[in-house]
């Protein structure tokens, strides 16, 4: 009987009638601990990992973690669940290699990103379920591919890292290889760059190869030069919104896109700066340079340095009074802004990592909820010139003609209601 017990959990698998082997896994290291491995016999073959037993000894030949792959069948504790022996994940029931490869491309991460540019997309009246699919999977294959050449880049930081300790590259028990790895972030950089030339266009893909080379490039080893790496962090962040304007009209010399690619840039400094500061003690294992590292007032001094790009993020809604944003867009941005600068008020009365966790959190939905305001609200009106230089003349934009009034001017609430119908059907 074979006993595996792991952070007070006991599971049991029958190796024979006559064997019992127990093995205990440290909770922290994640790995076979050989020395609690005891094991009694009567001369038998364990018939489930192929491996001889010795008559009349305490340990037999499968009494070591690393004898206990046979035939292709391992026994294994990855940091996503606990596997058998066919490899298979008993938690998230997939290939634990596919599970590596999508951590490897920090999913999580990737997925955002690729909703981030469809803001953009649709901020200039995309239609096309063609061009929004592969707009799609093309951002999100560029990202993949950086995020896993910054996890090459990074492998030596993040084995000190307790928050990046588990990455596949680093783990004991890592399913995928350097080569392997370094395969992969160059098949995905390339068929993402190919999907966006073919099925978008050429800006739309030369933006996301600048991008991959400005994340893995650049701004992955200046993490470890200078504090002002986040600025160029907050740039590769913002790219993918101008992709998803890129996807519709090849022209980024016009306002428009810009407003989302600020949203999302000023955003980017408080959200770096909080993680900065939660993870303050690994950062400095890591050797990174960055400004909260320098923060011992609990929290008050990273507090100081969001500050004036919270302020600047919140108004924005006020690019309307310029007429690129209709009124509504400072109505109904008004209530989400308000109450994350009152969750960012907490920091000041209370200076502490639980306040910033909670302004962190909070930060994620903000972001969301501005850059679909912006999205929606910004204004390219019909017969003008403007709607001329975005290179909108040919997008049937799926908005009502204004009836005796300039387009610019029809901004109530019952034509903005109307307007996200007809997009939202225009798009289905």
């Amino acid at each position: 009987m074979v006993k595996i017990k792991k952070a007070g959990r006991v599971e049991e698998d029958t190796v024979s009638a006559t064997a019992s082997i127990q093995v205990e896994f440290d909770p922290v290291k994640e790995t076979t601990n050989e020395g609690l491995i005891a094991l009694t016999c009567e001369g038998e073959k364990c018939k489930r990992y192929g491996s001889p037993m010795t008559e009349g000894s305490p340990f037999c030949g499968a009494a070591t973690a690393g004898e206990l792959i046979k035939n292709g069948e391992q026994l294994q504790e990855t940091n996503n669940g606990h596997t058998n022996q066919k490899g298979r994940s008993t938690h998230l029931g997939i290939y634990p290699h596919l599970s590596s490869y999508l951590e490897l491309s920090k999913f999580k991460l990737t997925l955002w990103v690729t909703i981030s540019s469809t803001f953009g997309y649709f901020m200039l009246g995309g239609s096309s379920l063609t061009e929004f699919s592969s707009l799609g999977m093309g951002v999100y294959l560029c990202s993949t591919s950086a995020n896993t050449f910054n996890q090459i880049i990074e492998r030596d930081i993040d084995k000190v890292m307790q928050r990046t300790k588990r990455r596949p590259l680093v783990c004991n028990n890592n399913q995928i290889n350097l080569r392997n790895a370094k395969m992969f972030g160059t098949l995905t950089a390339i068929t993402g760059f190919a999907i966006l030339y073919h099925l978008n266009n050429p800006m739309t893909a030369l933006l996301g190869v600048f991008n991959i080379l400005l994340y893995a490039c650049v701004y992955t080893p200046l993490k470890r030069r200078t504090p002002y790496n986040t600025h160029i962090g907050s740039i590769v962040g913002s790219i993918p919104t101008l992709m998803g304007c890129t996807a519709v009209a090849q022209n980024l010399l016009v306002p428009e896109p810009w407003i989302l690619f600020i949203t999302q840039l000023l955003w980017q400094f408080p959200h770096f700066y909080s993680i900065a500061y939660l993870y303050k003690d690994d950062y400095l294992k890591g050797k990174y340079k960055m400004f909260p590292l320098q923060d011992n007032q609990n929290g008050l001094y990273t507090a100081k340095l969001c500050r004036p790009y919270l302020i600047l993020l919140s108004s924005l809604p006020f690019f309307f009074f310029v007429g690129y944003t209709s009124y509504m867009y400072i109505l109904t941005s008004l209530l989400p802004n308000i109450y994350i600068f009152y969750k960012f008020q907490a920091i000041f009365r209370n200076p502490s990592k639980g306040n910033i966790r909670s302004f962190f959190k909070h930060s994620l939905w903000h972001i969301i909820i501005l850059l679909a305001l912006s999205s929606y609200h910004t204004q390219i009106p019909d017969n003008s010139k403007r709607r001329r230089e975005t290179g909108a003349e040919q997008i049937d934009w799926g908005i009502p003609k204004s009836e005796g009034k300039p387009e610019e001017l029809n901004d109530t609430p019952e034509y903005a209601i109307t307007k996200f119908k007809k997009r939202l059907l225009k798009f289905c």
